[in-house]
This record gives structure tokens, sequence and C-alpha cells, in this order.
């Protein structure tokens, strides 16, 4: 159900002055019957529509700041979000484990790159230690993992593109 917005709620409380029932004006805005007795109550007690202080811990990074930190990581999928933390403009200095979550509230998570192999080289990748097959070791600025392995930021089902890919 949508949240109504100041200029709903005050041409719900018209509706309900000018005579119509709670349940058609809760059908017309597509709310839930008991919000508009709810409205309806609050109006006549505060004389007002609207919204009470909510608790709760504001947010550290503007809505600019999140743009900027999704851009960025889109653009650039091997940068780490400890490096992004140092270069996001604003006042407030916003940690790593912030850049991780705004990330994963959009989609974007990290995961390991998918190595493509070329035919000839496939015969020449056996028969080399796994350590010198890690994609991040042959240069880059990859993000390395706590196990070594290498990282990028991608999307779900973003498996082949080519951003993704280490050739």
């Amino acid at each position: 159900m949508p949240r109504l917005n100041e200029g709903c709620r005050n041409r719900a409380i018209g509706r309900l002055e000018a005579g119509e029932s709670q349940s058609s004006a809760a059908r017309h805005f597509n709310v839930r019957q008991s919000t508009i007795p709810r409205l309806w109550q609050r109006y006549k007690l505060h004389n007002s529509t609207r919204d009470r202080p909510r608790t709760g811990r504001p947010r550290v990074t503007t809505p600019a700041q999140k743009r900027f930190i999704r851009v960025l990581h889109l653009r650039n999928r091997t940068i780490s979000a400890a490096n992004t933390a140092n270069n996001v403009p604003g006042l407030r200095r916003v940690s790593a484990q912030i850049i991780r979550n705004r990330l994963r509230q959009h989609g974007i998570r990290p995961m390991r790159p998918f190595t493509a192999a070329s035919p000839s080289s496939c015969t020449s990748a056996m028969k080399q230690n796994r350590s010198t097959m890690d994609p991040c070791t042959g240069g880059g600025s990859g993000l390395v993992m706590s196990g070594g392995s290498c990282c990028i930021y991608r999307r779900r089902n973003e498996h082949y593109t080519r951003h993704c890919i280490r050739r």
C-alpha cells in the first residue's frame, strides 16, 4: 500500500468533510480502510494532517552521495569500498561499511570475476600453478579478499557482462 503524502492526506480530509464515506475515500487513495479513520481522528485531535516526528538515526549519506557511490562502483567494478570511502565528497566521513551497505541496497555485491580462457591457453593453464592463475596477481587494481582471491562488484545475474570478466 502506498503511503499518503501531505497533499493526499489533505484531499482525503476534504472528501470526508464533503460527506464522502471513509471506505470510498480509502478506495480512491488506494490505502487500507483503517488508514482513513485514523487520519480523520488525528485531524480532529490536532487539527493537522502533518506527519508526526519519528525516532531513528539520521542517514549519514545524502542522496547525491549514494548516487556517487553507485555510479563509481558501476564504472569501476574493481575499486574497493575503503578506497571509495576516502573519495566520497561531503562534510562527514563515510566508512567502508556504509559504502558496502549502500551498494547492497542497490543490489551490487562483491563477487569473484569470471575468468575467460582462450582455447589455446587452456592446455597451458592446466600446467600452470593455481596461484599463477589468480586474475588479481596478473596486475590490475582488483579488490583482494581475505583469502587472497580477487573480487569485483556486480549486480545479480551479471556473470558474463564485459565488466565482470577477466581475460
